[in-house]
């Protein structure tokens, strides 16, 4: 159940030994039966009826009792309810562990006399097989609408309901003695060479079980794999455990690829691209301490490894870390609150960390280990140019500078790749009247449609409609619509005129939707059978497979100019992973930005390759804001059909938040947000900043209100706590 409330039942007799913490069990709620989790137990009753626990589900709890205090803690942090945040514990195979079914309730071959055509078609169905599911029951009646007719036949006592369980495997406790887990493999390891100084702290910590939180500032991709297997050796050699935190799944893929023969039979993998089933039997694996190293994406924090020994996070700053659904939490802040719980360190690591962890470094909260960098005939020389220059020659292309054109000229002559990144889908981002500035937009949303040329339709990125280009404006009824912000198929278009001998390839979410697997185009790339490759951020996972000697970035202001605090940081970020990562084959040697504004501190540092330069600024500059790491930010939107609903309650929780406000707390809006319609609903927003724990208190006080509040009818409310995107 993923509720606010906790519910006492009665445990019943024959349940008194099988209750215990962390168990699901088949509770009744109302007139229908759900799946509950054990958080306490109580000797004394609450002084009213209670009903009767109907069943467990497992030999032993699925959660721990560390694992469920986490949760708890989670859901306080996150101002989430607790079983929405134990049900997200758990993979999507083992969160419904049953099914429901039906059975005759009495016995005897002839049915009752009452009953009507279609209840006799189940009394049959049910008579010749039983038990059945609803599904069954309504393929062999020739309907779907069984719902009524089943309630009256269970009244009259014809028909019972059972929920039949899905067992899962057998959990192991959170403290296995150490003669019932596996043996470690003999000759399979590497023997043990000299740790980095980098590291010896980090060892030390694990070795004494201490908690400590590091921060490996500056590690190139090849020394965190080099390091990392030194880790992975001590503690397989231990028989501890460890758990790698990566982005997502392009990453978990990439370092399971690292893991070189004696691993494979000890690492695990979690993500969320596996089926459930094989989720399923890979938790399963760790709780039953089969393995010792766990690489997974966000969800994977939660998994029960019964000697976790270190959690160590990759590329920390990574946005996606953050939770966008359900309970949205923050992995890397859950990670350093499991870490405390266990008394083990924590590691992150990365090239361009999080302004708040480096702060937090800085303050000497977290452990700073900074690595040399590399010698500087090891970089890719990084040049701005200048498009304000290049649009006083009209005879130039908008698209690609006469610089960038010279350079990819440059690397095709030298049987070398080039990468080209755009951060717009689509061919044309913007279609604008004229005569009289009208911008056609979605109507179910407050977003552009956007010009795909190749399916000749305007797709709007937000819900996905479609429609065809208009002849007309709309509003004018004017014939001069100019279509504005080019898009990968443009660039695409554009690439393939320019250098037409030139094999090119395209790569962003319109050819490969967020499930599907963009793997062949890599192969392809690796096999040299692509020149030119060109697309959004995706495309910076080819680096790592063929032999790119340039990139171009095209859009710098756009990523730049997003209404985010960390625009800045994110593209300083993604600029030093083209840096860090470079080409399996052949060194990454230029880097070109194009963009109207070279001036810009944050793409002055990343020219300079300079670090130290963007944090001061960047601190700086969000001290005057009061922005993190300063203080916490929760973000609190409205969303309703009609734009004054949303708006009223907004207004209201407002209200409610400035009664008897601290002078610590501060509050921006309401506003409306930026996407303001979106599937037809409108959304209105507050932004509220503070010290964490008044902050949460306040919050959590104004919103209870709000729930008993006349405005909340007709609303969905949802607050993000520490947002990693405003916009």
């Amino acid at each position: 159940m993923a509720t606010e409330k906790l519910f006492h039942y009665r445990i019943p007799p024959s349940l008194q030994e099988a209750v215990t913490l962390g168990r699901r069990v088949l509770v009744p709620l109302g007139r229908r039966f759900v799946i509950g989790y054990i958080v306490g137990l109580s000797e004394e009753a609450p002084g009213i009826a209670l009903k009767d626990i109907q069943e467990t589900f497992e030999e032993e709890p699925p959660l721990d009792r560390d694992l469920l205090e986490l949760t708890r803690k989670v859901a306080e942090d996150y101002l989430a309810p607790w079983g929405e945040v134990v049900r997200s514990a758990f993979p999507p195979s083992t969160r419904n562990p049953g099914r429901w079914v039906f059975r005759l309730a009495i016995d005897g071959l002839v049915p009752p006399p009452s009953l009507s055509p279609l209840e006799g078609k189940l009394w049959g169905a049910l008579q010749s097989l039983s038990p059945l599911s609803l599904g069954q029951l309504q393929r062999r009646a020739g309907t779907k609408d069984l719902h009524s007719v089943l309630e009256r036949m269970q009244r009259n006592g014809w028909v019972a309901r059972e929920m039949v369980p899905v067992r899962s495997r057998r959990a192991v406790s959170a403290h296995v003695p150490a003669d019932l887990l596996p043996e470690p493999q003999s000759g399979l390891l590497r023997e043990e060479e000299d740790w980095p100084a980098e590291l010896a702290t980090v060892r030390s910590h694990i070795e004494n079980s201490t908690h400590r939180t590091f921060l490996l500032f500056g590690a190139s991709w090849k020394q965190r794999v080099h390091w990392y297997r030194k880790i992975f050796d001590f503690l397989l050699r231990s028989e501890r455990g460890v758990l790698l935190l990566v982005p997502d799944i392009e990453s978990a893929s990439a370092w399971m690829e690292e893991m070189e023969a004696p691993y494979r039979d000890r690492v695990a993998v979690l993500h969320s691209d596996l089926p459930s089933r094989e989720r399923a039997r890979q938790w399963g694996r760790i709780q039953e301490g089969e393995v010792s190293i766990i690489i997974g994406t966000r969800s994977a924090i939660f998994v029960p490894h019964p000697r976790l020994a270190l959690i160590l996070i990759d590329e920390e700053q990574d946005p996606s870390y953050k939770q966008q659904e359900g309970p949205r939490y923050q992995a890397r802040e859950v990670a350093l609150t499991r870490a405390r719980m266990l008394n083990i360190p924590l590691l992150l690591a990365s090239r361009a960390p999080s302004i708040e962890s480096f702060y937090k470094a800085e303050q000497g909260e977290y452990h700073l280990l900074s690595v040399a960098d590399r010698r500087e005939d090891d970089f890719p020389d990084i040049s701005l140019v200048d498009m304000r220059e290049e649009a006083k020659d009209k005879s130039k292309g908008f698209l690609l500078s006469s610089a960038l054109q010279r350079a990819i000229g440059q690397s095709l002559a030298a049987s070398e790749q080039v990468i080209l990144l755009i951060n717009r889908r689509g061919y044309f981002g913007h279609l604008l009247c004229r005569d009289c500035g009208f911008q056609l937009q979605c109507p179910r949303c407050s977003a552009p449609f956007v010009l795909h040329r190749a399916q000749r339709k305007l797709i709007c990125h937000q819900c996905g409609r479609e429609e065809s280009p208009p002849e007309r404006c709309p509003s004018c009824r004017g014939l001069f619509m100019r279509y504005l912000g080019p898009g990968t198929q443009q660039l695409e278009e554009e690439v393939r005129r320019l250098f037409p001998g030139a094999k090119v390839a395209r790569l962003d979410r319109d050819l490969f939707p967020p499930r599907a697997k963009p793997h062949p185009l890599y192969l392809s790339f690796s096999r040299g059978e692509i020149d030119i490759l060109v697309g959004t951020q995706m495309v910076i996972r080819a680096l790592q497979h063929g032999r790119a000697s340039l990139i171009g970035l095209l859009s710098a202001d756009n990523l730049l100019s997003l209404p985010d605090f960390r625009a800045g940081e994110r593209l300083f970020s993604l600029l030093m992973t083209m840096i860090q990562d470079g080409s399996a084959k052949t060194p990454l040697s230029r880097i070109l930005i194009q963009t109207h504004n070279p001036g810009s501190y944050v793409l002055q540092a990343i020219r300079n390759r300079n670090w130290d330069l963007f944090y001061r600024r960047e601190i700086a500059s969000r001290k005057i804001l009061c922005l993190p790491p300063f203080l916490h930010l929760v973000l609190i939107e409205v969303s309703a059909k009609a734009e004054e609903r949303a708006k009223r309650a907004a207004f209201a929780v407002a209200s409610l938040l400035q009664a008897e406000r601290p002078p610590s707390l501060l509050l921006d809006g309401p506003a409306p947000s930026p996407h303001l319609r979106v599937k037809g609903r409108f959304y209105w927003r507050l932004l509220v900043k503070g010290e964490r724990a008044p902050l949460l208190d306040r919050i959590r006080r104004a919103l209870t209100s709000f729930e008993n509040s006349a405005a909340r009818k007709g609303v969905v409310l949802r607050a993000d706590v520490d947002p990693v995107r405003l916009y």
